[in-house]
Order: structure tokens, then sequence, then C-alpha cells
């Protein structure tokens, strides 16, 4: 029996394949990772933008207390919170990583109004007292008109 005359694959021609597909894997695997770090920071973002518009509606439907807030519900018109969960938090010192700092403030001009609102977050360097250090940041003005 010959032994050149038998089917199969040598041993180097399955270490040679074997290597193609481990890279062709790791380029897969590195785009999906990519894909999910991409998603992370998208959905951050839009959980970011979902806050500042619901400060900035809050102001439109003149939820504009004169006293110092005692609720989640009121807004100052100058002031700074916390986002934990859903809720928008005063004061909070416990916050951590992860959670969203926001600052705003309104300046009233004849005939119309602005509403600035800062929001922050992305690391444990973040805080309520330095929200524009935060590495991710969004912004929104808004403009509402008085006549």
């Amino acid at each position: 029996m010959n032994i050149s005359s038998k089917k199969g694959f040598s041993l180097i021609e399955l270490i040679v394949a074997i290597g193609i597909l481990s890279i062709g894997m790791a380029a897969v695997s590195s785009m999906i990772y990519q894909t999910f770090q991409s998603e992370r920071h998208s959905a951050k973002q839009r959980r970011a933008h979902v806050i500042a518009t619901q400060i900035v509606e809050r102001f439109k439907a003149g939820n504009l207390p004169t006293s110092p807030p005692t609720t989640p519900e009121a807004l100052p018109e100058d002031g700074d919170g916390v986002i934990i969960g859903g809720e928008l938090v005063w004061k909070d010192t416990t916050a951590t990583d992860g959670t969203f700092f926001c600052r705003w403030n309104t300046k009233k001009y004849t005939g119309f109004k602005t509403i600035d609102v800062l929001v922050g977050w992305g690391s444990t360097n973040c805080s309520r007292s330095s929200v524009d250090t935060c590495p991710r940041k969004l912004r929104i003005v808004a403009v509402e008109n008085n006549s």
C-alpha cells in the first residue's frame, strides 16, 4: 500500500487552516466587542438626552417653585441634581459611577427666557459640583417665548 495515495489533509495543511480560521474569528469577535461598546455609549447618550429633555419640559410646564426643592418633582430655577434610576434626586452624596449629574439655569429676558441644561456622566470624578469635568456631557439650550 502506497502512503501517498491516501486521501486527507496533512498536519501542516490542518495547522494553516486552523490559523486562518482563528484570525477570522478574532476579527469577528473584535467587531462584536466594538459594537457592544458603541451601543452602550449610545444608550447612555440617549438617557442623557431624555433627562435633559424632561428637565426642559418641566420648565416649559411652569414647574418653577419659589422655595428650595424638597421632593424630586420640584425644580428650582437654577440648580443641580443627580439622576439615579428614573428619579431626579437632590443633594445626594452617595452617587456612584454610572450616575447622571445635571445642572441647569434659566435666564429671563424681555419677551423670552432661556433654559440651559447640562447633563454629565462617565466616571467617578463626576459630581453635581463639577459637571463640567465629566468626560461625557450633553447640553440642551431651549428658548421659550413669553409673549
